[in-house]
């Protein structure tokens, strides 16, 4: 699998606004700074978290300022993060679609703001049908779930889809990367872009059309070279198909599936019956997240990746629930995070998670430096 990048701050520099963490209880919160001016707003979030929603297959999101994100949980909920009054999300549950939306849209004139989140849990068995994901300053991540029709659209921020099984796919990004990681989709996949590169590994079969204005297009598919007809055309760039290199054009005839790409400056890669490209069912998480999801501990975008409370998890250590005192750790270096969490047990039974002390994680860990 390829790795997953972070989300991209060098997107944000380029859309004119300054990007710094700020760690606030343990957490770390990401603050932006706008340039243009304004109302100063404080630099702290305010929170709303409601579970036992009724059930929905359908999610319509609509948000501005606010990163994006699907976890697993025991049941179907909702956990919001804002800065300001007027970037609060409202939502419902109606007629079997949750709705989640920010009643002003536009230029809030704010001299500074942090990030907010807005976290969808969903049942492990929960089939979506229409998802629809808009977000003006933020990224979008989902993992791990089966959706019919998934559509997701991005002002400046990353899309990252892991291990989702798709019929249809249409993204649209103006600013960030767009990569689908270790899925399916069936029937047809859409994907435009203004600046970023986009990356499509997987299942992917059905009509395939990509337009990227400034960026590599790459995508790696378990469909084997001649299931698929495609028209390659690139103006500023290289073509390359199964390694062997063309120049502006390239085009095939042929196959069940079909693929179009345009880049206007940038490199094309297309990979047939690729040893990277992993169908959903194929790819397995090594965390057993399922025990700590009522104390706030989830997993998201791809193996050993760790979430709390919808923040990244550096550090997490475990031991077995015999009581032995034998222990797992787990340690993510990459992580731009400060959340080191410790399993609590009572009598051998777990019983919660909590943060640990700056004292145990230099003595299970070591220094927390060069994270």
């Amino acid at each position: 699998m390829y790795k997953i990048a972070m989300v991209s701050m060098m997107a944000l520099l380029l859309a004119g606004t300054s990007v710094s963490t700020a760690s606030a209880g343990g957490r770390t919160n990401r603050a932006v700074t706008s340039e243009k001016g304004g109302g100063a707003v404080a630099d702290t979030l305010q929170r709303e978290t409601k579970m036992g929603l009724k059930p929905f297959t359908n999610i319509d999101i609509a948000v501005e300022l606010a990163d994006v994100t699907f976890l697993t949980a025991a049941d179907y909920g909702i956990e919001m993060s804002w800065c300001d009054e007027r970037l609060k999300p409202d939502y419902q549950v109606k007629d079997g679609k949750l709705s989640v939306f920010t009643r002003q849209h536009g230029s809030l004139g704010l001299q500074r703001a942090i990030g907010g989140q807005v976290i969808i849990y969903l049942p492990e068995t929960a089939v979506l049908d229409q998802v629809s994901v808009k977000t003006d300053l933020g990224g979008i991540q989902i993992a791990d779930r089966n959706i019919t029709s998934m559509q997701a659209y991005c002002d400046a921020g990353e899309i990252l889809l892991n291990r989702v099984s798709m019929q249809t796919l249409k993204v649209d990004t103006d600013l960030g990367a767009v990569q689908v990681l270790d899925s399916k989709v069936s029937r047809s996949t859409s994907v435009r872009g203004d600046a970023g590169d986009i990356l499509l590994c997987g299942n992917i079969q059905g009509t395939v059309t990509i337009d990227n204005a400034l960026g590599d297009v790459r995508m790696e598919t378990t469909a084997k070279a001649d299931t698929y007809q495609y028209d390659l055309t690139v103006d500023l760039g290289e073509i390359y198909v199964d390694g062997t290199e063309y120049r502006e054009h390239c085009a095939r005839q042929g196959g069940s599936s079909k693929l179009k790409v345009r880049v206007d400056a940038g490199d094309i890669n297309v990979i047939f019956a690729g040893s990277n490209a992993l169908d959903p069912g194929a790819v397995k998480t090594d965390i057993p997240y399922k025990a700590y999801i009522p104390y706030g501990l989830s997993y998201v975008v791809s193996s050993r990746e760790l979430y709390y409370y919808g923040e990244p998890v550096r550090g997490f250590i475990d031991r077995t629930a015999s009581g032995s005192g034998s222990k797992d750790r787990y340690y993510n270096r990459g992580v731009d995070s400060d959340v080191f969490l410790q399993a609590k047990y009572d009598q051998g039974k777990l019983s919660g998670v909590e943060e640990m002390s700056e004292k145990q994680i230099k003595e299970v860990f070591g220094s927390a430096e060069g994270k």
